[in-house]
């Protein structure tokens, strides 16, 4: 599939009235703010998308009908509450068959207004009703802020750290949860990117680590683990869902992929990682299972064929929990030669993470 342009999705926005903001990231890339959603879209100088984007953004009848339904799914990085158990599933004996997403929750009501120092923020609040881990609602204020977000290799000098052959864009994202009407729910804040299937997650790891599993087995020929380290293959043709508690990473995950024209692409998630939180999803057949703070998603080809790189916030509700958390998440995104990707790797990621994906970018692993 041809990669969606941003002066496609920004030309589909104004004919519908769907208000938006751009930001100018570093080295010419742009960050697309919806209100609609309050969706981020990552795109580089050349216009292409970055993160997966509905095709429906590509066609004018498509998101005609889009919009008309109410539909929820954009594409990008969005923001939601979690736990899912709890806020989008009725019956976890029946996960699928119970699935309710809110539409507070999305597309919501997001308000969206320009910042004096390039950026630009967004807030709404939201009442969700509980099932599963507890009953009753839970009202929360969200506000966001979005900016540009500095190479974090310029102390090495220069452009993306003197790596010659690539190009540095990104941007900060705070997220603040408010508990407007503190009680014993438990929720936090919930980022997802929304991956461009055909390349690979990559999470440095503490020790060896076997993910969790939430839905189908992940395939053997899909995932990879040494101690240190663990990859997994984004399909979007095969559906499981893992998640890596917080006491085995740091915080960095990333999403390696080939682009056209002998380029490749690495963004690296990083997030405030804290082992001393709640973080309280669970699998739906095993209550109890909790600790999480990164989830990988590939979906089956039925909500669009897409993967998901998933991080939790700062929990909030019950006793001994705050009732307001500020969560700041970066995307760090590199395009260019693959060899110079695989050194940022090795800057960001460490040895063993670059290794694979040098071997990833050369052909090396099947």
């Amino acid at each position: 599939m041809h990669p969606i342009d941003i002066d496609d999705v920004l030309a589909l926005l104004r004919s519908h009235g769907l208000g938006f903001q751009v930001i100018d990231l570093p080295s010419g890339g742009r960050l697309l703010v919806s209100q609609r959603g309050g969706r981020l879209m990552p795109f580089l100088p050349s216009g292409e998308s970055v993160l997966w984007l509905s095709p429906a953004l590509g066609d004018r009848e498509r998101f005609a009908a889009f919009v008309e339904r109410d539909d929820w799914n954009l594409g990008g990085e969005r923001i939601w509450i979690a736990p899912e158990i709890q806020f989008t599933i009725r019956d976890r004996r029946d996960f699928w068959g119970s699935y309710a997403l809110s539409p507070a929750m999305d597309p919501g009501g997001w308000i969206l207004e320009a910042d004096g120092d390039g950026g630009c923020s967004l807030r709404q609040e939201v009442e969700l009703p509980a099932h599963n881990l507890a009953s009753g609602t839970k009202r929360l204020a969200v506000e966001r802020h979005v900016r540009p977000a500095l190479d974090p290799l310029r102390a090495l000098g220069g452009e993306a750290g003197s790596v010659e052959g690539v190009t540095f864009h990104g941007y900060e994202h705070d997220v603040v949860l408010r508990d407007l009407e503190p009680n014993a729910i438990g929720a936090q804040a919930w980022s997802l990117l929304q991956l461009n299937p055909g390349g690979w997650v990559l999470l440095p790891t503490l020790s060896r680590v076997s993910p969790r599993e939430y839905f189908e087995p992940v395939r053997p020929e899909h995932c990879w683990s040494v101690p240190d380290a663990f990859e997994l293959s984004i399909t979007g043709a095969h559906r499981y869902k893992v998640g890596v508690g917080a006491l085995h990473h740091l915080g960095r995950v990333a999403y390696l992929r080939t682009l056209d024209a002998g380029r490749a692409c690495l963004m690296v998630r990083s997030f405030f990682n804290n082992p001393s939180s709640d973080y309280l999803e669970e699998p739906a057949d095993r209550p109890g299972e909790r600790g999480d703070s990164v989830h990988v998603y590939n979906d089956d080809g039925n909500a669009g064929g897409f993967g998901e790189i998933e991080c939790y916030g700062q929990a909030l509700g019950g006793a001994g929990r705050r009732t307001a958390a500020t969560d700041t998440t970066v995307l760090w995104l590199y395009h260019g030669q693959p060899a110079a990707i695989a050194e940022v790797a090795r800057r960001l990621l460490g040895e063993r993470v670059a290794q694979r994906a040098a071997a990833r970018l050369s052909g090396a692993v099947a």
